[in-house]
C-alpha cells in the first residue's frame, strides 16, 4: 500500500514531527489521528534543545526503557497507519522531548487519542505485571482505551495486571502530566517491568516487542469500534546491518522477508548522508525468502550512506513494515572509508648500488605511502 509522509515543524519545542497516513479512503481508521508517545528519549549526559536525556528505567543487563518503548510504538503506528489513520509520533528517534512538548503537540494537532508507550520498573526484580494509567478525573473514553488495552496486553503477557483504584481491571488513575494536560481521550501503558531479570531478557527479542505492539494495536481497535483484520501484521523483515564499507564499492543488501499474506513488494531506499531526497529500488527476490537490491557505488563517497528497507504483505489492505523501525528518521548508517590513492613520482633515481644516476625513471608509489 502507498503511504505519504508529512513533516511538521513545531516550533515551540524544537521539534520535527513526523506524521504518516495510508493513501486508501477506504481504511477502517480513515479520518482517525491518534498520537503516539514513546516514553523518555535521548542518551544520558547529551542535552536535547537543552534539556538533558532520559533513558528511562534502565534494565538488570543495560536494556533501556526508551529504545523499547519506541520499538513498540513505531510498529502500532505502522499497524495504525496500515488501517487508513493519520499517525503522529511525539518523537520517531533516540532524542528527548519534554512533557509538555508531548501534549502541546497532541493539543495542537487535535488528535482524537493519544497513547503514550512506557516500561514499568520496581526495586524488587520479582516484580512484572502489565497495565494502564489514566487521569484521577479521566473521561469515560479515556477509561475505555486502557480498559481495552490492558484486556489485549493480559492476553498477551499473562503476568497478571496492575491493582485498580477506580473499579477497572488493570487500569490507575494517576496525576501524570501526560494523562492530565491532554485535551482528548488518552492513556499512559506500562507494557512489563523492565527491572524483572527474565522480562529484560524477552525485550531484548523483538518478536516480544512486536507482540505488545500487535496487542496495544488491537486494544486500540477494539476501543474504536473497529474490527481487527485478521492480517493486521506487517511484513517480519531481518537483515544484517551493513556498516562499513570503502569508498567506490557497490553495496549489496539483503534482508529475509516473510508475513502470513505473502510478500507484495519489497524496496530498498538510500541516501549519502547529508541529502534529503531517498532514492528507492525494488528489492528482487531470490533462494527462500531472500530479497535483495544493490546500492550503487556513486553513492558510496566519504560522507557515507544511509539506508532503510520497507516490505508490504499481499493482504488487503496491506500492511507495511520497515527497519528500522524508526525509519526513515533513523535509518542505517553505513560509514565509508576513503580508497587510498595510487599515482607516479617522477624524479631523479639513482642506483643504490653503484649511486649512479637512472635516467628516464619512475618511483611508483604504492596503496601504502611505500616506494617500489
Amino acid at each position: 500500500m502507498k503511504h505519504f509522509e508529512k513533516f511538521f515543524s513545531f516550533l515551540s519545542i524544537g521539534l520535527i514531527i513526523l506524521a504518516i497516513t495510508a493513501d486508501s479512503s477506504a481504511g477502517t481508521l480513515s479520518g482517525i489521528k491518534l498520537a503516539i508517545d514513546p516514553g523518555h528519549g535521548g542518551q544520558s549526559g547529551q542535552t536535547y534543545n537543552g534539556l538533558p536525556g532520559d533513558p528511562g528505567a534502565i534494565g538488570p543487563t543495560g536494556l533501556r526503557e526508551a529504545d523499547c518503548a519506541l520499538t513498540i510504538g513505531a510498529r502500532v503506528r505502522d499497524l495504525l497507519t496500515a488501517q487508513g489513520a493519520t499517525v503522529y509520533m511525539t518523537r520517531a528517534s533516540d532524542v528527548f522531548v519534554s512533557l509538555s512538548g508531548r501534549t502541546n503537540l497532541a493539543n495542537s494537532l487535535a488528535v482524537d487519542r493519544f497513547v503514550s508507550i512506557h516500561q514499568n520498573a520496581s526495586s524488587s526484580q520479582s516484580a512484572n505485571y502489565t497495565g494502564s494509567h489514566v487521569y484521577t478525573s479521566a473521561s469515560q473514553n479515556s477509561k475505555d482505551l486502557a480498559s481495552k488495552t490492558v484486556n489485549e496486553l493480559d492476553l498477551y503477557h499473562k503476568i497478571g495486571v496492575v491493582s485498580t483504584n477506580i473499579g477497572i481491571r488493570g487500569v490507575h488513575a494517576d496525576n501524570f502530566h501526560v494523562v492530565r494536560e491532554t485535551n482528548m481521550p488518552a492513556q499512559l501503558v506500562e507494557n512489563s517491568f523492565i527491572s524483572n531479570p527474565t522480562e529484560e531478557q524477552k525485550l531484548k527479542n523483538i518478536s516480544h516487542l512486536n507482540s505488545s505492539a500487535d496487542a496495544i494495536f488491537k486494544g486500540i481497535m477494539t476501543h474504536l469500534g473497529k474490527t481487527v483484520p485478521s492480517d493486521a501484521v506487517p511484513p517480519v523483515i531481518s537483515h544484517s546491518a551493513v556498516s562499513q564499507a570503502q569508498e567506490g564499492s557497490a553495496l549489496q543488501i539483503s534482508a529475509t522477508i516473510t508475513d502470513a499474506s505473502g510478500i507484495s513488494s519489497a524496496k530498498l531506499y538510500y541516501r549519502a548522508r547529508g541529502t534529503s531526497v531517498w532514492t528507492s529500488v525494488t528489492m528482487v527476490k531470490g533462494a527462500g525468502e531472500i530479497y535483495s537490491a544493490t546500492i550503487p557505488s556513486s553513492i558510496v563517497t566519504p560522507s557515507g550512506v544511509e539506508y532503510y528497507i520497507e516490505a508490504s504483505d499481499a493482504f488487503s489492505p496491506s500492511n507495511l513494515g520497515r527497519l528500522p523501525s524508526g525509519s526513515p528518521v533513523s535509518p542505517f548508517i553505513v560509514n565509508v572509508t576513503a580508497s587510498p590513492k595510487t599515482g607516479t613520482l617522477q624524479g631523479i633515481v639513482s642506483d643504490q648500488t653503484t649511486g649512479a644516476k637512472i635516467s628516464g625513471a619512475e618511483a611508483v608509489i604504492s596503496p601504502g605511502g611505500q616506494k617500489v
